[in-house]
């Protein structure tokens, strides 16, 4: 699936409809924040999907603790929440001390990712509505916090002891 820049595509996930933006391509992610109702520095963000967790050290700091997590979950229904790199610069992410990663197993999802490189990606409906599910729970999004896992939504996964 490759779109036009500038534009949001809507596609697949293994929960529900999504929205997606291009992580290189700030006009169609501004379209997504207006989708959303989401303005720079809301307190909820996009996650950033990326097509293998080997790729989450480019963006964040990885932990022993989320070293762990992201060996033993992912790809799989989980939203990873860490502390931005520091040498990351982002006009989205640059707002945010924080990214929440996903690396799925859903093979469509996977595939647009190759093929058109990390996404910004939220589910398809606007702020406060319900959106279409595609099957299964929502995912599972956990903060690290230094030793601790901060569970922030419920899914199939329960987080490990720590």
């Amino acid at each position: 699936m490759i779109w036009p820049r500038g534009e949001v595509a809507e596609l697949p996930t293994e929960t529900v409809m999504g929205w997606a933006a291009r992580l290189d391509d700030f006009p169609a992610i501004q379209q997504l924040m207006a989708k959303k109702s989401r303005p720079l520095g809301d307190l909820k963000q996009f996650a950033l999907a990326l097509a293998d967790s080997a790729e989450i050290a480019r963006f964040a700091e990885v932990s022993p603790l989320a070293a762990r997590l992201i060996a033993e979950y992912l790809p799989g229904r989980l939203t990873l929440v860490l502390p931005r790199q520091q040498g990351f610069s982002h006009p989205y992410y640059d707002h945010y001390e924080t990214i929440g990663f996903r690396v799925s197993d859903y093979e469509p999802l996977l595939n647009t990712i190759r093929a058109e490189g990390p996404l910004l990606l939220t589910s398809a409906n606007p702020r406060g509505g319900a959106p279409e599910v595609t099957g299964g729970q929502p995912t599972a999004v956990w903060r690290v916090d230094g030793d601790r896992i901060i569970v922030l939504r419920v899914g199939e996964l329960e987080p490990p002891e720590v």
